[in-house]
């Protein structure tokens, strides 16, 4: 959100940070996809500690909805934090939507550029939108039940395939 004279605004540095990936295996992690799209999800180790890498690829044709998200479950809700810290890189440019999901109450998103350099990213919760009906504008943190990681045709060409990796990922506040 851009504050007056169109900066953006001061963020705190995080008082706390609660990693979600345990820089070793893939535990915690999953998969989803429509129904003629592919996705698989690995641990990739390298000498400073093993990456989530998702390897994927949309089915091609006519715009069906074709998707695919590397999921991570959140029972208790996201109501402690306010942000997503992280590190991703790809196969070839691409963006890709951080989104939270709220069960019936709905989703909300932020598009991320990813390229061939691993970079580290910080999404404030406050910063992503509705995707389709919600039933608030922002987050409803205590009801999130799923962070998601997801590669659709809103940002990618049917029958697109690649490679994402992420890693160093934590809920902070």
């Amino acid at each position: 959100a851009a504050a007056q004279g169109g900066q953006l605004p001061v963020r705190p540095p995080p008082n706390t940070s609660t990693p979600i990936f345990d820089g070793r295996t893939a535990a915690g992690w999953r998969v989803e996809h429509d129904s003629t799209s592919l996705v698989a999800l690995d641990a990739s180790p390298l000498v400073s500690g093993a990456e989530l890498r998702v390897r994927y690829g949309l089915s091609g044709g006519d715009l069906a909805g074709q998707f695919v998200g590397l999921v991570f479950d959140t029972p208790k809700g996201l109501s402690s934090y306010d942000r997503l810290a992280f590190a991703a890189r790809a196969e070839q440019p691409m963006r890709v939507s951080l989104q939270l999901r709220a069960g019936e109450k709905g989703r909300w998103q932020r598009s991320v550029y990813v390229d061939a350099m691993a970079r580290d990213r910080t999404v404030f919760f406050d910063d992503l939108t509705p995707v389709g009906v919600t039933d608030t504008f922002r987050p409803a943190l205590d009801e999130v039940r799923s962070i998601l990681f997801v590669a659709d045709t809103t940002n990618t060409k049917p029958g697109t395939s690649g490679r994402l990796w992420i890693k160093s990922v934590a809920l902070e506040k």
